[in-house]
């Protein structure tokens, strides 16, 4: 099965390499970062314990297989529906009238003045360029999507205030569930950044993502809902050292696949902090105090190589990276399989 969410740092790519150093045998998969899930929903295995430290990522899972998707669907699809209704809106004089209606809340008609403004700031700005290279103005049809892409923009904007809302008031409904999902699809890149005040600000992603659907993982979701292996998977949210303390470090014959926040580039996960050095340390204490088989993915640094290089076997192999957000990470960078047995 494919992932539900789109996840920064998933590891659906690398599934062949993971699935090349794994062991031969084993009896439960162990996931304790397990971000978009790639590997315990390609291996559909009835025995199956998924942490994370992401509360709401651990809701959306839980969500999922229970009777209370179907109304997360019906949210989602709502917000979709939305969306629809902004990219199919004539450019005419009733525009704005129209476009205000999609949405209600107190806040779309803010967010769609700026982000009208803005656009018709770019429109002018691009035509000067062209003037000055010689080039015709944009199209009609060039400056409906701009002036569309303004109202999705504006849809955004509201669905990241409310999810922002949930988030700082713990809700953890499907309301809430339903918001963060939408803005993690809709987000710049995918990114999960949060300020200082602990608010999701990534910007919303443009143009590119206007056709981006919000209903196309519906069904794969569903298929979990309805999948045996899906609903015995056993899920936790928490520290990781926590997690392998809960389970006695885990028996000798699980196997712990283990994809922790990079040393450098993508370390903040959440809205509550950096995965430092010392969570690094700590994470190799952990693994080796287990008797299960541990796998760790993880990008190469000096750092990360002087932790594991005394007492596991490092495999090193190469990936494109696909988010590259102010150039905080290369696009050719090198990995490590690291493994206890």
């Amino acid at each position: 099965m494919r992932t539900l969410i789109k996840w920064a740092g998933g590891k659906t790519s690398e599934l062949e390499t993971i699935k090349k150093y794994m062991p031969e045998t084993f009896n439960r998969i162990v996931e304790p970062f397990v971000g978009g899930g790639a590997l315990f929903l390609d291996m559909e295995s009835t025995k199956t314990l998924a942490n994370d430290f992401s509360p709401e990522l651990i809701k959306f899972y839980e969500i999922v297989g229970t009777a209370d998707f179907f109304l997360l669907k019906e949210i989602i699809s709502k917000l979709h529906e939305q969306r629809i209704r902004a990219l199919n809106l004539p450019i005419n004089g009733g525009f704005l009238e129209e476009a205000a209606k999609i949405n209600s809340h107190k806040s779309f008609n803010q967010y769609l003045d700026r982000e009208i403004k803005s656009k018709i700031k770019r429109i002018a700005k691009i035509n000067m360029a062209r003037a000055i290279t010689g080039d015709s103005p944009l199209s009609d049809e060039e400056v409906a999507i701009q002036y569309r892409t303004a109202v999705t923009g504006a849809l955004y904007y509201v669905y990241r205030e409310i999810y922002n809302d949930a988030h700082q008031a713990q809700a953890l409904d499907v309301n809430h569930i339903a918001y963060w999902y939408v803005v993690k699809q809709l987000a710049f890149s995918g990114m999960t950044r949060y300020s200082t005040s602990g608010k999701f600000n990534v910007p919303y992603a443009g143009i590119s993502y206007d056709s981006r659907s919000l209903v196309h993982n519906l069904e794969i979701m569903e298929s979990a809902h309805n999948a045996p292996f899906y609903q015995s998977t056993e899920f936790r949210t928490g520290d990781f050292e926590k997690f392998f303390e809960e389970f006695d470090y885990f028996d000798v014959d699980d196997f712990i696949f283990v994809d922790p926040p990079y040393d450098d580039g993508f370390t903040k996960y959440n809205s509550k902090g950096d995965f430092t050095r010392e969570d690094q340390i700590r994470l190799r204490d952990t693994i080796k105090k287990s008797s299960a088989k541990v796998m760790l993915l993880v990008k190469q640094t000096d750092f990360i190589t002087s932790l594991y290089e005394s007492d596991f076997n490092i495999q090193t192999f190469n990936k494109n990276y696909s988010v590259n957000l102010k150039n905080r990470n290369k696009q050719d960078v090198q990995h490590l399989i690291i493994t206890n047995y």
